[in-house]
């Protein structure tokens, strides 16, 4: 190893009363080059090195491992501990993003790219000096980071794919994306006409924070009235998104928000009529049952006219049938094709479904 793992701290802090801006983007480029091996090589291309016969360890795990800093003194020195690591990492990749007039310094596009990401472990962050000058659009670096590498270029999960806008999030929209609370603060302060911009892969900070699962940054936001409820081009809310791919943990933030439980999609389809589309099991009806039990209204009908009870008796689903039927849902409504949930039972020969929505209706 080229440099003392031990020392980057010691050196790169000294770097900061010596030799000036220079001095330090080449301390910070050192730095880089000797943890980057180390924290976030490629796993298929990073060699091996053997700790007994027949234990191969990639070198990120071994340099990391606890086994090596209970060995030798010699060997123990050489252990990685994450969070000084990280830190590290994240101070030097600053420190470039500071100098980004020269956009082909050393490592200038690693540095775009993964500060963030080392920021972000534990409480990294907090120790980090410069990052309100890269979220400040009075100074040049924000526009320098963003042109090197947008985190916002795409879905960081599955949920949010239906929400989206064309045009690029402000300064505190990627800062709610990342979790950074105390800037988010200090940007809503400083930068109050963006707390409800819209723009940015999830079109609004708050639902940049949520998505990034920063849920109690998600519900300041929203609390300093930055919508939960942009819409995509079908119309759909983050509340359409989460209850179809079944995240309860989000759309229980979202409820607890208060956003419209019954908003409806261009289609005319609630949150409530997705989560019953893909609610995977009839065994686990979590997702609908949380709406019902948040107001949902199980009898709003699509254009096609099929509720979520449809779907149900069409499915073959009993037990989310009855939960349906318990809060209210009608067994008389027809779809688009003049069937009601019954003929659908029937059709499907769902003897279970037919008999509870027979009695039902009796009643």
């Amino acid at each position: 190893m080229s440099l003392h793992i031990a020392k980057l701290p010691t050196i790169y802090a000294r770097s900061k009363f010596q030799g000036g801006a220079a001095c330090r983007a080449t301390t910070a480029t050192s730095a880089i080059r000797c943890l980057i091996p180390a924290l976030m090589g490629d796993a298929a291309a990073m060699p091996t090195v053997t700790t007994s016969p027949g234990n191969n360890k990639l070198v990120k795990e071994f340099l990391t491992s606890t086994h090596l800093a209970t060995l030798s003194q010699d060997a123990s020195r050489y252990h990685i501990v994450l969070e000084p690591a990280h830190t590290v990492l994240a101070q030097a990749c600053m420190s470039i993003l500071l100098q980004l007039h020269d956009h082909d310094a050393p490592l200038a596009k690693y540095a775009a790219e993964y500060w963030v990401r080392h920021a972000q472990f534990e409480d990294v962050v907090s120790c980090i000096k410069g990052m309100e000058s890269v979220f400040d659009l009075d100074k040049p670096y924000f526009a320098a980071w963003h042109r090197l590498h947008d985190i916002d270029s795409g879905p960081h999960d599955t949920v949010f794919n239906e929400v989206a806008s064309s045009k690029s999030g402000p300064p505190l929209y990627y800062a709610a994306m990342c979790g950074f609370s105390n800037h988010v603060e200090q940007l809503i302060v400083k930068y109050l006409q963006h707390v409800n911009a819209i723009g940015g892969y999830y079109g609004t900070p708050a639902v940049a924070a949520l998505a990034g699962r920063h849920f109690k940054l998600a519900q300041v936001l929203h609390h300093n009235s930055s919508s939960l409820e942009p819409r995509g081009g079908s119309g759909w809310s983050p509340l359409h998104c989460a209850a179809y791919y079944g995240n309860t943990e989000m759309i229980q933030v979202l409820l607890d928000c208060r956003v419209d439980v019954n908003a409806q999609t261009n289609w005319g389809s609630t949150s409530l009529l997705m989560a019953s589309w893909e609610n995977f099991d009839d065994h686990d009806h979590r997702v609908v049952r949380l709406l019902l039990d948040h107001g949902a209204d199980p009898n709003i009908q699509p254009k096609d006219g099929g509720t979520p009870l449809h779907r149900a008796s069409l499915d073959g689903k009993i037990e989310m049938a009855c939960l349906l039927v318990e809060h209210g849902a009608s067994v008389e409504l027809q779809d688009g094709g003049g069937k009601s949930p019954l003929d659908l039972a029937s059709e499907r020969q769902h003897d279970e479904i037919v008999k509870l929505l027979l009695e039902h209706r009796a009643k």
